[in-house]
């Protein structure tokens, strides 16, 4: 295999960190009621404390723009060769309330409950087969392709949010 087909951990990271920037500027102006701690990332990335409670997030950002594909990539396992648990079933592990999948080229927000989202995962049956492989360097991560809509748009399950726009009314 050649090294252009390797996934690039370190340029991930630093997406992911400024992406992760970037949401937590745009959270703080859209919401200021809410106060929004940036956490080390290894056991929760975020907590937001609201007049409703404090939730712990996970949130996983991608570089593209939405209107490239209908499509996001669930993570499965982080590391197959372990079946270390990735995506929304490591946020299960780690008892993480929200899963946030974050387009900060959109500036749009998709947000769910982790364990309704496992349910919905679960009961789509898709089989081991279909997981894509993500070759790393000495692992192998491997997910699902969902259509974005069969993800998140069940009834009850969805908050979508667009940063972007101040005269959004914001969650809903």
């Amino acid at each position: 295999m050649s090294s252009s087909k390797v996934h690039s951990f370190q340029e991930s990271l630093k997406k992911g960190q400024d992406a992760e920037a970037l949401w937590m500027e745009l959270m703080t102006q859209k919401y200021p009621m809410y106060q929004i701690e940036r956490l080390d990332g290894r056991r929760h990335d975020f907590v937001m404390h609201s007049p409703l409670g404090s939730f712990t997030i996970e949130l996983k950002s991608d570089s593209y723009d939405m209107a490239k594909t209908p499509n996001l990539f669930m993570e499965r396992w982080s590391v197959w060769e372990t079946k270390k648990p990735g995506g929304i079933w490591q946020a299960q592990s780690k008892d993480i309330d929200l899963y946030c999948y974050w387009y900060p080229k959109n500036k749009i927000m998709l947000t769910g409950d982790v364990n309704r989202l496992i349910l919905n995962v679960e009961a789509m049956k898709i089989p081991d087969k279909k997981l894509i492989p993500i070759f790393n360097r000495g692992f192998i991560t491997k997910g699902y392709k969902l259509e974005r809509k069969s993800f998140y748009e069940v009834e009850g399950l969805v908050t979508h949010c667009n940063l972007g726009e101040s005269d959004n009314d914001g969650l809903r």
